[in-house]
């Protein structure tokens, strides 16, 4: 395309829609452009390289701050000193050495991830820190399956498995709650009625959230729609979609939607353990999933992209990503899962109880990149702003992220730690710090004390889900120990 093409271009442009005008190269440029007084922004970048197109569009999206003025006058509109000063809005993305940071350390994370690649604790993995607002080490390591045939890259979409409960059932709560609309003292049966008649008549949701509710661990719901032998029972499953068989499950797998129905009746009916002390629990997420649907009137995905992963840009944070237009190449996959949807589980949620329901779940179901779920996170660090925009109150946040009981480590919602190794954060790791882990291989933390985010997103369940290397030698708490020992006050 010659010159007089471009800029042509860049004026019929101007002409139907917003347009920042970027030039990598002599600002008297300006002057052969028309219709100037369309376009939304220019942006002088001086020279056209790489460094100078990363950060003009850290730039552009509020990562870094512009404070430039002209070095010339161009004509009698832009003029020597003629500029604008713009804030920070959004994470900054920059070298280790910007922050003071250790480097020495992080090669040791580098050594440490080739090391579990080799013993096949997983086979690739997304590692993103976050410190002070600003992303100072974001790496992709090994393939996404242990042929070796597609590396990991940054925007890959991992399965988060339970990091889903905060990411989406916790933070739709905390809006709820802002809002007026939710009650965390309040008893689960004040919005689902229907457990008025069971023994989860009296179970407040503090309780669930801090899983003390004496709730089970989990229901293997998916084996009601198998023969004893483990095959598919027709009247269940299918691979083919039919107006009986609506609930896609996974590739090729369609489940008879009136499942749903034996499914929330099991979870009425379900036991309760005798002691109400500390003990995991997906069960209650099921329960705020209908909460959430029923006090905002829309499906949790909806409600969740609307409210936050829309406007936060996190754009691969959501449920089924296939069927929000992803390629199933972004998505590692997880588990040959030979128990029930016999096949490769890839683009699809792992959790089987999530499975049963098309993807979505409370407790389960979230696919994300590092990069998204750190916006979220950043969201919170920032006390409900991100880009300008609020989201939460402050208070909220605070609320939702202190440890309600003194015999527990864990938060409303999340996950938190002792400050003494306890839980799945290291030994560094701050009291006040909370985030959470997900079955597939993942975590997510965030420690205010030091303004820090870790994440670690991995699909160490693949092939094989008896796969326990990553937890058996601690791989996750490790490189999370390396990054604190990075920063300046722990390397000098």
């Amino acid at each position: 395309m010659c010159i007089r093409d471009r800029l042509n271009f860049v004026s019929r442009l101007a002409n139907k829609q917003a347009v920042i005008l970027d030039l990598f190269g002599n600002p008297y440029a300006i002057d052969r452009f028309s219709n100037l007084d369309k376009v939304h922004a220019i942006l002088v970048s001086y020279e056209d390289s790489d460094v100078a197109q990363e950060l003009s569009a850290q730039l552009i999206f509020g990562g870094i701050t512009a404070k430039g003025k002209l070095p010339v006058t161009v004509n009698n509109t832009f003029k020597y000193g003629d500029g604008l000063t713009t804030a920070q809005l959004r994470m900054k993305y920059t070298i280790p050495q910007e922050l003071n940071i250790n480097y020495g350390k992080l090669q040791e994370i580098d050594s440490l991830i080739y090391w579990a690649i080799g013993q096949k604790a997983f086979p690739g993995c997304q590692i993103l820190a976050v410190k002070d607002g600003v992303v100072f080490f974001e790496k992709s390591y090994g393939y996404h399956t242990y042929k070796m045939t597609e590396p990991v890259v940054w925007d890959d979409i991992y399965d988060i498995a339970s990091i889903t409960k905060v990411a989406a059932t916790t933070m739709a709560l905390m809006k709820l709650y802002d809002e007026g609309k939710f009650d965390v003292y309040q008893k689960m049966s004040y919005y689902l009625p229907e457990l008025d008649t069971t023994n989860k008549k009296n179970i407040r949701a503090i309780d669930v959230l801090t899983h003390r509710a004496q709730l089970v661990s989990w229901i293997p719901f998916y084996k009601r729609a198998l023969f004893k032998d483990g095959s598919w029972n027709p009247q269940y499953l299918s691979n083919r979609y039919s107006e009986k068989h609506n609930v896609l499950v996974s590739k090729n797998v369609y489940l008879n939607g009136k499942f749903h129905d034996e499914v929330y009746a099991r979870i009425l009916n379900s036991d309760l353990r005798p002691r109400k002390n500390y003990q995991y629990s997906d069960i209650g997420f099921y329960l705020f999933w209908k909460i959430i649907e029923k006090q905002t009137g829309m499906n949790i995905d909806e409600y969740l992209k609307k409210e936050f992963y829309e406007s936060l840009g996190a754009y691969t944070l959501g449920y089924n990503p296939i069927q929000n237009g992803f390629s199933e190449k972004k998505t590692p996959p997880t588990e040959y899962d030979m128990s029930f949807r016999k096949n490769l589980v890839q683009g699809y949620v792992h959790d089987y109880g999530a499975a049963v329901y098309g993807g979505l779940g409370g407790h389960a179901g979230l696919f994300s990149s590092a990069n998204d779920l750190a916006k979220l996170f950043q969201m919170l660090l920032q006390n409900g702003e991100y880009a300008g925009q609020n989201y939460l109150k402050a208070s909220t946040i605070k609320f939702f992220t202190t440890k309600p009981f003194s015999n527990s480590r864990r938060c409303i919602g999340f996950d938190g730690t002792n400050g003494s190794g306890s839980g799945p954060a290291c030994g560094l790791s701050s009291y006040e710090s909370y985030g959470h882990t997900g079955f597939t291989g993942c975590i997510v933390w965030a420690d205010p004390r030091y303004n820090f985010i870790y994440i670690f997103l991995s699909n160490r369940i693949y092939p094989d889900i008896e796969n326990k290397i990553l937890i058996d030698e601690n791989i996750r708490a490790k490189v999370q120990s390396l990054l604190y020992q990075s920063f300046s006050y722990y390397s000098n």
